[in-house]
């Protein structure tokens, strides 16, 4: 026992001088090698009533370890930017915004991401729009008279500009009322796009559209536009989805957003109008597969096939699940107690999204804060907790707290990787035309208390 305990010491002190060089007969200027350091960088920002994008400043970022213990805090500078350098090659990470009102705060949002590249470039854009400045924004308030070919019956009108109602005048003829249009002062004036989905004296299913950015005041007139665009009507499979949406994305923006439904035998898509050399086709479809209360609220479950493109044949030939897999809608057994949740067994999906609403007891308020948190990772892990991050150490999100729950689970057929999902989280993009967000099925579980 002596010998082989002597003999193990010998060769552990011949290991540690040959690692630092001490078996050199002519000395040594070999250094123990520094670990690698990453720089990751963040940009915070929001995007005001005219869609301009404004940095967010003093939002705080919480670098944490994988356990979600506080590594350091940060903050966002007035660009609404931040660098870090850390020797982890992925990490944890929250970046948090209270809203103040008469400096009181009325409002907090959290978004926290799971195994993130520590080389990346992160965007998070905050839903919260009063953290914008609108003071460089003019907007007009007025009724538009749309004009378009004679049709037996208007099923719907729509437009990508907010308004308030909207009625047909005649066969011809219709009127959006308290149309509103904002733009940045001195700048042009938003395309957007107004439409009539109606039945033709064939009785089949047409659509008519325009575009218009003539929005300066016209005191005692409406504004007016004829439409110059047809739709083409295309049949919707419904074995394979029951609603399909179809729509185009221009300048991050939705025009001629319609639904076919379970009872709508057709779609519409406008292939050929002012704006197709700018437009994206959107496709989505749905699949509702339970609609029920439980003991803790009202339980959704839904599948959808999201699809962005430059061909609109594949936004409409969509196939999200028509089984539902099979996950628990009544207690939520995934997630458990401690805050680990495992998703693992639901075949197919790569990563998931978590978005909880609560309200929050603030210590310096009587009332409830309402708080979002969005968590983004794989589809095994532990959620983060409040307890670590100073200032929002007050939030809780234990089964008596929460007011919405959502878990949503992201597949493509291509792309299986976590981290390609993670990274297309961390754009910060509503939509994104490539990638594994252009193209991916979702199956979604909502929790309403």
């Amino acid at each position: 026992m002596n010998n082989f305990s002597k003999s193990t010491l010998a060769i552990a002190l011949f290991s540690t001088l040959v690692a630092c060089g001490g078996g050199s007969s002519g000395g040594s200027d070999d250094k123990l090698t520094p670990p690698t350091t990453y720089t990751f960088t963040l940009n915070a920002k929001v995007i005001n009533q005219c869609g301009i994008e404004q940095p967010v400043a003093n939002a705080d970022f919480y670098l944490q370890n994988a356990q979600w213990g506080l590594v350091s805090a940060h903050q966002t500078d007035a660009n609404g930017q931040l660098s870090i350098t850390t020797t982890e090659q992925t990490i944890n990470y929250t970046v948090a915004k209270e809203q103040l009102t008469n400096g009181a705060v009325s409002n907090v949002e959290l978004r926290s991401f799971i195994d993130a590249d520590s080389t990346g470039q992160a965007t998070i854009v905050f839903d919260n729009p009063q953290l914008a400045d609108n003071t460089s924004c003019e907007c007009q308030t007025q009724d538009l008279d749309l004009s378009y070919s004679l049709v037996s019956s208007v099923d719907s009108l729509a437009s990508s500009a907010q308004f308030a109602s909207s009625n047909t005048i005649d066969a011809s003829n219709a009127r959006f009322s308290d149309v509103e249009v904002c733009r940045q002062t001195a700048k042009a004036w938003p395309n957007e796009s107004f439409m009539v989905v109606a039945t033709n004296s064939q009785d089949n299913l047409t659509a008519f559209s325009g575009f218009t950015n003539s929005f300066d005041t016209t005191p005692g007139e409406n504004w007016r536009l004829n439409t110059n665009a047809i739709a083409i009507a295309l049949d919707v499979d419904h074995t394979k989805v029951a609603q399909l949406t179809a729509a185009q994305l221009i300048n991050n923006k939705l025009h001629f957003d319609f639904t076919a439904k379970q009872n709508d035998a057709q779609v519409i898509v406008f292939d050929n109008h002012a704006q197709s050399d700018n437009a994206t086709y959107y496709g989505r479809g749905v699949n509702i597969h339970q609609e029920s209360a439980s003991i803790v609220g009202k339980v959704t479950v839904k599948s959808f096939h999201t699809h962005l493109s430059n061909q609109y044949e594949s936004t409409v030939d969509l196939s999200p699940a028509v089984v539902a897999p099979e996950v628990d809608t009544v207690i939520f057994s995934e997630v458990s107690p401690d805050g680990s949740y495992d998703y693992s067994k639901v075949d197919g999906y790569s990563a998931i999204h978590f978005t909880t609403q609560v309200g929050a007891d603030h210590p310096q308020s009587n009332t409830k804060i309402p708080t979002t948190w969005h968590v983004y990772g794989p589809m095994t892990g532990t959620l983060p907790v409040a307890d670590t991050l100073e200032k929002y150490s007050y939030i809780k999100r234990d089964i008596a707290t929460i007011e919405n729950l959502t878990v949503e689970m992201f597949s493509n057929d291509t792309v299986t990787n976590y981290d390609s999902f993670i990274s297309a989280f961390s754009k910060g993009d509503t939509y994104q035309t490539t990638g594994v967000l252009s193209n991916y099925r979702t199956h979604v579980l909502e929790l309403e208390k």
